[in-house]
């Protein structure tokens, strides 16, 4: 099995997998179908040992190089079953997960989406983009999707994978420059950014341009908030504003940015040194001001 395994390992590939370089991760990792049987490759850094957990039986993934390949050949399997991973990691940790690169999970893009984006009349991006909790194939998961054309390679990092971009590399969709990937496991509240590597060879952290959801200042990291899951109450002013229009009623707006408008002033100790900078006001403690003010001056 081995000398077969070796025959199917594509060493190339592999490194640039490693070195944060490959076009197309799902063409490495996951399981394909090959004449000796299903091939399942797996890129877990820091684990000492992965194996296969499938239709009640353990397979052993052998360990290809010292960076965290894992591989295994099932002979003569041609059907490719639902199957999740176990690791051992060098910490004596233990993780029992399901494989992000499964061909099970396939791109929530259709064609329409994608002709629609590349003609720059996807209006409806935010379904899609961004962070979403979605159920594939019967797996409850996150699905995570951005834009990025000029990047070389797009993780999801988060407390789930210890912040490591090498963990949850994104798959490319076509040339459309968009990057996607399904984690099976994954559910709303959960921290994240996307770490890009730029074609410089620079990482950098980015919060989501298209989350729901983010830390408070001065945290920065983005939530995964579903679309649905925020309860209006607002029922009795939608209802009134039905009956209103600008045409029979003066209108004016006032716009101010609360944050510039008005902040604490700036604390010292007892010998007259700064013991910190400027802070926000609460919305509660801004409302009393703000209306004083607005009265004031007869807004």
């Amino acid at each position: 099995m081995e000398r077969v395994l070796r025959e199917l390992i594509d060493l190339k590939k592999i490194r640039e997998l490693e070195q944060s370089e490959c076009r197309d991760p799902g063409e490495v990792l996951g399981a394909h179908i090959e004449k000796a049987g299903c091939m399942i490759s797996a890129y877990v850094p820091d684990a000492k040992q992965v194996t296969v957990l499938m239709d009640g039986t353990i397979y052993q993934m052998e360990r290809v190089d010292a960076e965290g390949f894992f591989s295994v050949i099932l002979i003569d399997q041609k059907r490719l079953l639902p199957y999740k991973f176990y690791a051992e990691y060098e910490n004596g940790d233990t993780e029992e997960f399901e494989d992000p690169y499964s061909p099970r999970y396939g791109s929530r893009f259709t064609d329409d989406d994608l002709r629609k984006f590349k003609a720059g009349t996807y209006y409806q991006s935010y379904e899609k983009l961004g962070a979403h909790p979605v159920c594939l194939d019967e797996t409850e998961g996150v699905s995570f999707a951005l834009w990025a054309p000029e990047a070389k390679r797009v993780s999801v990092v988060g407390d789930f994978n210890y912040w490591n971009g090498k963990r949850h590399q994104m798959k490319r969709v076509g040339d459309t420059g968009l990057y996607e990937l399904f984690i099976p496991g994954l559910k709303a509240g959960v921290k994240y950014k996307f770490e890009v590597k730029t074609r410089t060879g620079d990482l950098l952290l980015k919060a989501d341009p298209y989350a729901f959801q983010s830390e408070l200042r001065p945290d920065t990291a983005s939530i995964v908030c579903g679309l649905g899951s925020y309860k209006w109450n607002d029922e009795n002013w939608m209802r009134e504003r039905e009956c209103m229009t600008g045409k029979d009623r003066p209108l004016s707006v006032y716009e101010v940015h609360l944050g510039s408008w008005m902040q604490k002033p700036v604390e010292q100790d007892s010998s007259g040194n700064d013991v910190n900078g400027s802070q926000f006001y609460r919305y509660s403690e801004l409302a009393e001001k703000l209306s004083s003010h607005v009265k004031k001056m007869g807004y």
